[in-house]
């Protein structure tokens, strides 16, 4: 976030833009820039001439003859462009998944990628193998406390009719559940594939101007005291934005000037990124041929969820916690019981979207997500026929019993070794069926676990 490079009202292009596309490629390095900044601007580092008649610095290392195009000869060179300017005539309120959905499909229709999330392999097969490294600028993983002193300015200047919206702003702030759980997705698929993925944090150690964002001489004084009273040194501290296990650098420079460098010969370019990306480009076709050839063919994941009713959920941040803490406290691979958590309220409070908001933030954390509705016992074995014919419609087509159905899925699932979470919609009067034939009993592999939600 780099509000002196995007002037409001300022529109950005939109898509993948090329800056380098040999005929020989072998490897794709794709820039992705941070939340509210135009761009291009982000990555070129600017200095205005010394004398007159002299030109100034104008250094974009990712386009510049001198920098990756000459290091690196085979490499396609992208720059990811999208719009996350929260103010202004063009602010749009654009949540983090679908950014990154549109990146995604922008690599897949240009050719084969580098960049893939696990829950989305089907959808875009192959990519996920393919994901050589990452290199990390400043990434706010535990969040950035300017984002809570940001939001809160933008509650407070909409009460005077200037509109921000606050969705990446909110993401940002230390005490998000979304950015925690994204962050333990992140940690969990590390590790996941094998050569395991690569990554790499650079951190910043130069302390942040923050009066200079307000553009204002008596505006940026009053920011500079705030953040002095606050505590506010850097703009994303370095517990924040490393992490624990992963190798790290720290650059002598500000946050906004991470991504930048003055030349080719810059000492953050050439003896910190330089050397990492012919690292991770060095053992890249290996490390993908192995995962490729590895690579079973069961790994597909299943999400069985309906579609929200509500095109916007906000709100109930607190219960979609509780629910997460208690999976997370109630899952012992040492117990040989599942963990169960009941949701419960009046009719109408809105539970079911509350569910739904909760498989959509924790889909890459299952290998399958699966809902039933659970209004009568007709509709729970109708859905697990449908869940059979899924699962194994080979085994599902000789058996004509439903009881044999249910326990065809239900038997699919003890054999999973990964984590799974079942959904049972609209189970509000217990008294007509029980619901425990449907719930299985045990976890015959001490490390097997899966998750149930009864609502």
């Amino acid at each position: 976030m780099d509000a002196d490079l995007l002037p409001q009202g300022s529109k950005t292009a939109q898509g993948l833009k090329v800056y380098y596309s040999p005929s020989d490629a072998t490897v794709d390095i794709i820039a992705v820039p941070g939340f509210a900044v135009e761009p291009e601007k982000s990555w070129t580092w600017f200095e205005k001439a010394q004398a007159p008649h002299k030109d100034g610095i104008n250094y974009n290392w990712l386009n510049d003859g001198e920098g990756l195009r000459k290091d690196f000869s085979r490499a396609r060179i992208m720059l990811y462009q999208y719009n996350s300017q929260y103010k202004g005539a063009n602010n749009v309120d654009s949540p983090l998944d679908t950014i990154a959905s549109e990146l995604l499909s922008a690599l897949q229709a240009s050719r084969k990628a580098l960049a893939h999330t696990y829950n989305l392999r089907e959808r875009y097969p192959g990519m996920y193998e393919c994901f050589a490294g990452c290199i990390f600028f400043g990434v706010p993983f535990e969040g950035a406390d300017l984002a809570s002193v940001a939001s809160i300015y933008a509650s407070t200047v909409s009460l005077f009719g200037e509109k921000w919206y606050t969705s990446l702003l909110h993401f940002m702030e230390p005490s998000s559940w979304a950015l925690a759980q994204l962050r333990d997705d992140l940690r969990r698929l590390e590790n996941l594939l094998s050569p395991r993925i690569n990554f790499y944090c650079i951190f910043e150690k130069e302390k942040t101007d923050f009066g200079k964002f307000a553009k204002i001489p008596w505006l940026s004084s009053i920011v500079n005291k705030v953040a002095k009273k606050v505590e506010l040194q850097f703009f994303v501290s370095q517990k924040s934005s490393t992490l624990d296990g992963v190798e790290k650098h720290g650059l002598h420079r500000s946050h906004c000037d991470l991504v930048r460098f003055q030349s080719a010969n810059d000492d953050g370019y050439r003896n910190v990124l330089q050397p990492k990306l012919e690292e991770y480009i060095q053992v890249a076709t290996t490390q993908v041929q192995k995962r490729l050839n590895s690579a079973e063919p069961s790994g597909r994941t299943y999400y069985e969820v309906p579609a929200a009713a509500v095109s916007s959920f906000s709100g109930r941040e607190g219960v979609l916690q509780q629910i997460k803490e208690a999976f997370d406290h109630l899952t012992d691979p040492t117990k040989s019981r599942p963990p169960v958590v009941v949701l419960r309220a009046m009719g109408g409070q809105g539970k079911t979207q509350i569910d739904l908001e909760y498989c959509r933030r924790s889909r890459s954390r299952y290998h399958g997500v699966f809902w039933i509705d659970a209004t009568s016992e007709i509709t729970v074995q109708r859905r697990f026929e449908t869940l059979a014919q899924k699962l194994d419609p080979s085994a599902a087509a000789v058996l004509d019993d439903p009881g044999e159905k249910v326990r065809l899925v239900l038997d699919t699932f003890a054999k999973w070794e990964q984590v799974w979470l079942l959904v049972f919609d609209n189970y509000d009067q217990p008294n007509r069926f029980i619901i425990r034939p449907y719930l299985p009993t045990c976890m015959p592999v001490s490390r097997k676990t899966w998750d149930a939600v009864q609502c």
